[in-house]
């Protein structure tokens, strides 16, 4: 008489008992396994989360500080500038410089500018 797979297994399992018990057993484990990896996987994951965080939290203060030296340096640069304003300029022939003195001044001031673009 021709049987059904599944009965054939049923049949199986009645005639050796050992063999379903090894079964089992092997599933058991490889179900352990599967949520021992699952486990690590998502512990790692957390870490990870965690140490983004971490960092984030540090780049924002960074952000928050640079910002705030921005905002002082603007400061410095607007009173600089009017003092600059403020200095009263020597118009004609009474200049404090000699032709030959701004030349060179102005020479200087031309690289000044330049070593200040190359760090920028």
């Amino acid at each position: 008489m021709l049987q059904t797979p599944l009965k054939h297994e049923a049949n199986d399992v009645e005639n050796n008992p050992a063999e379903t018990k090894h079964g089992v057993q092997t599933d058991v484990s490889g179900v352990d396994l599967w949520l021992k990896n699952a486990w690590d996987r998502a512990k790692r994951a957390a870490d990870t989360i965690a140490r983004l965080r971490e960092e984030k939290a540090q780049l924002e203060a960074k952000v928050t500080s640079l910002e705030e030296e921005v905002v002082r340096l603007k400061e410095v640069l607007a009173k600089s500038e009017e003092a600059v304003k403020s200095i009263p300029t020597v118009q004609g022939d009474h200049s404090f410089l000699s032709n030959g003195e701004r030349e060179q001044l102005s020479v200087r001031v031309k690289e000044l500018l330049a070593k200040l673009d190359g760090y920028v």
